[in-house]
């Protein structure tokens, strides 16, 4: 039986040197916000802060993504949010730019380093 425990801190760790090596740990929040959790046989990578889907998946078309960070705005509304958008404090935070950094799924996408962590602590 796999130690979801041990995979899951391994992974949030893997996660949190893609953060480092893309330069995104100077927003401390953020690198310390990578969590899991065991649910039943799944693990679930996550991040609490407000910008974690901008940085993951690009902040050029949030529309699918703005009912967690504006969920009082309609989806009809959100559909051209951009980042100039965003609250200024939750913004400012943002590195320049528009494209998706995606460090989690960098980690989570690589079928190798997957497999090694799991066979790992299998």
């Amino acid at each position: 039986m796999a130690d979801m425990k041990a995979i899951g801190e391994e992974i949030v760790k893997e996660i949190q040197k893609e953060i480092i090596r893309m330069e995104l740990f100077v927003m401390g929040h953020y690198f310390d916000s990578i969590k899991y959790r065991i649910q039943g046989r799944k693990l679930i990578i996550y991040s609490e802060v407000k910008y974690a889907e901008p940085l993951e998946y690009g902040s050029y078309d949030l529309g699918r993504l703005t009912q967690n960070i504006m969920p009082n705005q309609s989806a009809a509304t959100a559909k051209g949010f951009k980042k100039k958008d965003l609250p200024r404090n939750v913004a400012k935070l943002m590195p320049r730019g528009m494209v998706a950094f995606a460090p989690m799924r960098r980690v989570i996408y690589n079928e190798k380093l997957i497999g090694s962590i799991i066979e790992r602590h299998s």
